[in-house]
């Protein structure tokens, strides 16, 4: 019987045929016997789905599933969290990129230290993937810079040593880590439409467990030439999202 991996990466798709190939390219030469790649795709009217099931067929430890009806993203991304089998879920963007290193990294750090999320440091990209506009976002967002630059790796026993560092935990999918138990049992519907329901569950469960921390920014993040951005409501809704999310935390 075969072991059932530590960490799922997990990408939800709608449309994303453009990056895809590119996303998973980072990803393929880090692969080991401890990672499946879950991508499940959410009714799209272009290729992705196509090129998901090629890189299927050629890795098994790639998972591709399809819905039966577009749910959206939160709910998307919620489904994805139940196909998955790891311990750990790791959500990626399917236009966002892994460098190299950065899944070994991750996984010496979540096999050990009763780590319950990992924060991963990440630059950000224009949509070519070009201009950097971040380089490091831990840096953007600490109250203390030089703790940052000078330790690769830090943990926390509690949420407020966390905060007494960091001025937020980041919502920016490839950064987190988190285990896969956190989904199950915290009623995730609640954040249904805040476009950050991956918020809501790590600050519902980031007391839970240690914090672990990756300050060096191996990861490129896309920041796309989307349609929602010519969507003055759906703009808004996206940007206030995230603060939706963490108000219904708080509150609870």
């Amino acid at each position: 019987m075969s072991m059932k991996p530590l960490v799922s990466i997990c990408i939800p798709t709608y449309n994303g045929a453009g990056t895809l190939s590119r996303t998973l390219d980072a990803m393929v030469p880090q692969l080991s016997e401890n990672i499946e790649i879950i991508i499940n795709d959410d009714c799209s009217n272009d290729n992705t789905l196509n090129i998901a099931r090629e890189y299927q067929a050629g890795f098994n430890t790639i998972k591709v599933f399809k819905n039966n009806k577009n749910l959206g993203m939160d709910k998307n991304f919620h489904k994805i969290t139940q196909l998955a089998s790891g311990k750990f879920i790791w959500f990626c963007g399917q236009d966002d990129l892994l460098g190299s290193g950065v899944i070994k990294q991750a996984l010496k750090m979540v096999s050990n230290n009763n780590i319950g999320i990992l924060n991963l440091n990440f630059s950000q990209y224009d949509h070519y993937m070009k201009t950097c506009l971040t380089e490091s976002f831990f840096e953007e967002s600490t109250f203390d810079k030089k703790l940052v630059q000078t330790s690769d790796e830090l943990y926390f026993d509690t949420p407020d040593e966390y905060y007494s560092v960091y001025t937020q935990p980041p919502s920016f999918l490839p950064s987190v880590v988190m285990l896969r138990e956190y989904w199950l049992t915290t009623d995730v519907k609640q954040f249904y439409g805040s476009y950050f329901v991956q918020v809501g569950v790590l600050l519902m469960n980031m007391h839970k467990h240690r914090i672990g921390v990756f300050n060096i920014p191996l990861i490129k993040g896309r920041i796309p030439n989307d349609q929602w951005q010519h969507d003055g409501s759906k703009l808004f809704a996206i940007m206030t999202g995230d603060l939706v999310a963490k108000n219904i935390s708080f509150k609870l």
